[in-house]
């Protein structure tokens, strides 16, 4: 729970030092993660929803949130092929466990789910075409 707590902490920082600036000159901010990733880590590693969500609920909500799937063997095939040590959370049982709590978030927040196991140009003219939409932005994509 500390750990969570020092994540919050560290997101409030963010926030308020280079999110909320950037948003108020007008300027589009992408990030990766954010407090969804939180929820779905945290919740798969048995702590419990309601406390993550409370502690969380007050941040800035996402106006486009992506969730690009991949199951855990593509995951751990990756993350095999990229380094040699592996972080806390990469193994096939524990990632399982945040994918599930992902989709689950997906239903409850609405994000968008991409196929991440398409390929990388399908896979990013999804979300291209997402954010196109989003913006009224008339584009062509493949």
């Amino acid at each position: 729970m500390s750990l969570q707590l020092l994540f919050c902490a560290d997101r409030a920082r963010h926030l308020e030092e280079e999110i909320e600036p950037a948003i108020k000159q007008g300027k589009v901010v992408i990030c990766d993660r954010y407090f969804f990733s939180t929820l779905a880590y945290g919740f798969a590693s048995g702590i419990n929803f309601d406390w993550l969500y409370a502690i969380n609920k007050a941040f800035r909500m996402p106006d486009l949130v992506f969730f690009i799937d991949v199951s855990p063997d593509i995951s751990i095939n990756g993350i095999a092929k990229g380094r040699e040590q592996r972080e806390l959370f990469e193994k096939r049982e524990s990632l399982g466990k945040v994918r599930r709590a992902y989709l689950n978030l997906a239903k409850k927040f609405r994000f968008k789910i991409v196929n991440g196991e398409a390929g990388a140009d399908e896979t990013s003219g999804e979300i291209a075409k997402a954010v196109d939409s989003f913006f009224n932005i008339k584009a062509k994509h493949k």
